[in-house]
């Protein structure tokens, strides 16, 4: 078998049978990234994060401070606003969320989903937003992207361990596995561990609007509590 078709086996057998030490180390990876590598490693090869913040957890008494780290996709969103402002119906934007822990990357998180906060507005001067073409997001888990049924995701890799009650979100524990979104995947999720398996943070966008057509011109963090 191939590398993709041999991980997607492994991943397969390894929900099956509820053993993620199944799975090599390899095949833990979206993109160029691969958990357990550092943080300079990784932003060697994405550039430095839009947004950072601290975050501790707890997992079985042991406690554990966390760095993450925010992308958001395409990678010169901001530069697009400015060039060409977008409608409101077009955010969130999907982003990469990266956690380190003692400086080795322990989860990735791909998502297009999160909280808006923008200032009402009434449209003096409508206009038809330009769109841009592509794919804006490039990167997925083993052939499954955002945007996917969720249904999808277990023809691929096999039976959810856990399914919630209105099949928004699915998962494969203890196989650190997610997934969320039933209609089209809003989240993809996947860490070294079940100490790490249920991290998220769904950024908080504020976005700025042009008074006359409140077509989004550009975003900004709000700052961590």
């Amino acid at each position: 078998m191939t590398g993709e078709a041999a991980c997607v086996a492994a991943i397969k057998s390894a929900t099956a049978h509820h053993r993620a030490a199944a799975v090599p180390d390899d095949c833990w990876r979206m993109g160029p990234l691969t958990l357990g590598m550092t943080r300079r490693s990784a932003e060697r090869i994405l550039g430095s994060p839009l947004a950072t913040r601290a975050a501790a957890m707890t997992y079985r008494r042991q406690k554990f401070a966390l760095a993450e780290t925010l992308y958001v996709y395409p990678r010169n969103l901001r530069n697009w606003l400015r060039l060409a402002p977008q409608t409101l119906d077009r955010f969130p934007p999907p982003t990469l969320r990266l956690f380190y822990w003692k400086d080795a990357l322990v989860a990735i998180a791909a998502g297009n989903a999160g909280k808006i906060d923008a200032p009402d507005c009434k449209p003096q001067h409508p206009v038809t937003a330009f769109v841009r073409g592509g794919v804006d997001f490039p990167y997925d888990f083993h052939g499954v992207m955002l945007g996917a049924p969720l249904a999808t995701v277990s023809q691929r890799f096999g039976r959810f361990a856990n399914v919630n009650a209105a099949h928004e979100t699915a998962n494969y524990w203890p196989v650190p596995l997610a997934f969320s979104g039933a209609k089209g995947l809003k989240g993809i999720t996947f860490a070294t561990g079940m100490a790490f398996a249920g991290l998220g943070w769904e950024p908080d966008f504020q976005v700025q609007r042009d008074p006359q057509t409140c077509l989004v011109t550009g975003f900004a963090f709000p700052k961590a509590p």
